[in-house]
């Protein structure tokens, strides 16, 4: 069975935009209506880690220069086909 060519995956990964998939994932913060969305502070973006039991906003940031997300709490991080792919567990 063929994969997927790494070019492909290379030009996808360089056109999607973290923030915009963790946004569409999580939804942007609204203290009355959506507590552990997104947050911009300064250059990051913040939220509570949905890939674990979190009640600490800041553990997990998301990195738009870089392209990157991390949780410093469980460890996650990746890129946005590894975002997606956590967040709907997916398999590729």
């Amino acid at each position: 069975m063929p994969g997927i060519d790494k070019h492909i995956i290379e030009k996808v990964t360089d056109a999607a935009r973290i923030e915009d998939i963790v946004l569409d994932c999580l939804g942007s913060y609204d203290p009355r209506t959506n507590p552990t969305g997104l947050r911009k502070k300064g250059v990051r973006y913040t939220a509570i880690c949905p890939f674990h039991d979190d009640r600490h906003d800041g553990c997990f940031i998301v990195y738009p220069k870089d392209n990157c997300y991390r949780c410093f709490t469980c460890g996650a991080k990746g890129g946005p086909v590894q975002f997606l792919m956590a967040h709907e567990r997916l398999s590729f």
